[in-house]
């Protein structure tokens, strides 16, 4: 098993997106031209699929070759991290880390998760402790620093942060360099809101533009954190995720007020990986917060607006009927298949919201919370697969993609799930 360990970590560690433009169907050699074991390609396919157990029950074979393989160690710990299941993989990566104290990609993923999770303190210790280890590579130091920017940003240290992303200019990823560019930007901005009023909650930092200031009292803005706060406990409460806190609340009047600070055109629509919470005064209670939330369900947020949106609707429910609206499209013959909507990335989240509220509801209520987040988190694991791409034409083969995460946790194809759920609205 030892020659094919580098080999295996490319293929088979972390999340899919490293190695998405492979072609899982063709037979992949070592340098020395000899075929990699098969398990390992089943392996790969198993999570492609979003059959992530069957892929840890792979993974336990080859403990029983080699308990102390760091690579099936840490692959490990990647599994039970796409399943959601963080604590089990964060004991996984420990593991890896007791056989190689200073084992890469072990520190990489474990800081990652920490961060994802809110450990700030733990996430910084470990990222700074592998910017200690010997001949890391450019992009391996500026992923390091790139998180540590995040973290200062959250935490209120803007010349910590700024240190931070301007390190990451020497990392050949793109990707990297670009978030640092972002990263320096919000710092300059954020640096804005110092002497904005603010309002602290047991899971909030809430921070009051001027222009809220100026519009609502101060007996009003305290009404407005309580019923925030409340509206967080009772959906962390509901999906069962707790973010720890306080978790920055920036509030603004509107879109145009919030653009100066966020960069945004729409203030709902800022990337929620960096912890941040926009969100304007009159919006509803509780569901810019529900996005924080949903990003952080089970380690994972998919790359589904339906999904997402419905289930930050279902977090935010009040005492309206969920299907009110999609009853409505269907009888005016006005629903879009859930084919259309995922091939059609153009559609605005308001067309979409009524469908997404009302299907994500449905499979909640008629399957179960659990059954829903078995799919919610295979999602991107099975939209990665190559293999659902016809080569010929690009384009995307999203109904047999859909019935993959549809049985992966709902046990149902596409077809059949749609079918019950139109039924339904149909009454």
């Amino acid at each position: 098993m030892q020659k094919y360990r580098f080999l295996f970590l490319l293929l088979s560690l972390g999340f899919p997106v490293g190695f998405a433009q492979e072609d899982v169907g063709a037979p992949r050699l070592l340098s020395t031209g000899e075929p990699i074991d098969e398990r390992f390609e089943d392996a790969v396919r198993k999570r492609y699929r979003g059959d992530v157990r069957g892929a840890i029950a792979l993974y336990d074979t080859f403990l029983g070759e080699n308990p102390r393989d760091v690579a099936v160690l840490v692959s490990l710990g990647a599994a039970y991290w796409e399943l959601g299941e963080l604590k089990t993989a964060e004991e996984w990566f420990k593991k890896a880390q007791v056989v190689v104290p200073r084992h890469i990609k072990a520190s990489q993923f474990l800081g990652k998760l920490y961060y994802d999770t809110g450990r700030f303190r733990e996430a910084k210790a470990e990222f700074e402790r592998l910017l200690t280890f010997e001949k890391l590579v450019p992009d391996v130091k500026g992923s390091a620093h790139v998180n540590l920017g995040k973290i200062a940003l959250v935490e209120g240290r803007y010349r910590d942060a700024d240190e931070q992303f301007r390190a990451v200019a020497d990392s050949d990823d793109n990707g990297d360099r670009a978030t640092a560019e972002k990263g320096r930007m919000m710092g300059v901005r954020l640096r804005r809101t110092l002497l904005w009023e603010r309002i602290s909650t047991p899971h909030l930092s809430i921070v009051f533009s001027p222009g809220v200031s100026k519009a609502h009292n101060q007996a009003a803005r305290e009404q407005w954190a309580k019923e925030r706060e409340a509206a967080y406990v009772a959906m962390s409460k509901k999906l069962g995720v707790d973010m720890p806190g306080p978790v920055p609340m920036y509030v603004f009047a509107d879109n145009v007020d919030a653009y100066s600070i966020s960069n945004q055109e729409d203030v709902h629509s800022f990337r929620y990986s960096w912890w941040f919470v926009w969100t304007e005064w009159g919006r509803d209670a509780g569901h810019d917060l529900a996005h924080q939330l949903a990003s952080r369900c089970r380690g994972s947020r998919p790359a589904s607006q339906m999904l997402v949106e419905g289930l930050c609707c279902w977090l935010d429910t009040d005492s309206s009927d969920p299907h009110a609206q999609a009853r409505g499209l269907v009888r005016a013959g006005k629903m879009r298949s859930l084919v259309d909507w995922h091939a059609d990335q153009s559609y605005s989240l308001d067309e979409a919201r009524a469908g997404a509220e009302s299907f994500v509801a449905y499979l909640i209520e008629r399957h179960g919370l659990e059954s829903f987040l078995k799919s919610y988190v295979a999602y991107n694991l099975v939209r990665l697969n190559p293999e659902w791409k016809v080569q010929a034409t690009g384009q995307y083969r999203w109904a047999d993609a859909l019935t993959e995460i549809f049985r992966a946790g709902i046990g149902r194809s596409l077809a059949e799930v749609e079918a019950e759920w139109l039924a339904f609205l149909r009454g």
